[in-house]
C-alpha cells in the first residue's frame, strides 16, 4: 500500500504492539540508520502509529550502528595559555621547546645549537619548556653561564 500527499488515510496501528515495533525497526534498518526524524517520516509515509517518536528515539538508542554513527565525540579540555602567548611581542621572543627521547650530546653542542639559534633569530627572553629532565639540567647550566 503506498500513500500519497493527497490521502488521508493511513493504518492507525498502537504503539504497544508487536507489529508496530516490527514497522518500525524494518524501516530504520531500510532507511540506512538516518536517525529518528528521518525514520518517522518514513514510517507517516503509509503508518499513523501512537508515540511513534519515543518508539523510534528506542530503536535508535538501541541500534549499534546508529550509536557509531551519531557517537558524540570527547573534546580535549586545553589548559590557559601562558601568559607571554597572549601579549604581543617580536618573533621567537618566547620559544616553546619539547624534548623527546634520550639522546647523550655533549654540553658543547647544546651551547652551540643555541648559539647557532641566536645568530639567525637573536636571543629569546623567555625559554618555555614541558620541565624534561634533560630541559631542567640545561637551564640550569645555561644560568650558571
Amino acid at each position: 500500500m503506498q500513500a500519497t500527499w493527497n490521502r488521508q488515510e493511513f493504518i492507525l496501528l498502537p504503539h504497544n504492539h508487536r507489529f508496530s515495533q516490527l514497522i518500525a525497526k524494518d524501516e530504520h534498518r531500510k532507511g540506512g540508520h538516518l536517525g529518528v526524524a528521518a525514520t518517522v517520516a518514513r514510517i507517516w509515509s503509509r503508518f499513523w502509529i501512537t508515540n511513534l517518536q519515543r518508539i523510534v528515539k528506542s530503536i535508535c538508542f538501541k541500534c549499534v550502528t546508529c550509536r557509531r554513527k551519531f557517537q558524540r565525540l570527547s573534546g580535549q579540555i586545553m589548559s590557559d595559555l601562558p601568559l607571554e602567548r597572549l601579549q604581543p611581542s617580536p618573533p621567537f621572543a618566547n620559544v616553546g621547546v619539547d624534548f623527546f627521547g634520550p639522546f647523550t650530546i655533549r654540553g658543547e653542542v647544546q651551547k652551540r645549537v643555541m648559539r647557532q639559534f641566536a645568530s639567525v633569530r637573536g636571543w629569546p627572553k623567555r625559554i618555555h619548556s614541558d620541565r624534561g629532565t634533560q630541559l631542567v639540567a640545561a637551564s640550569k647550566e645555561l644560568k650558571e653561564a
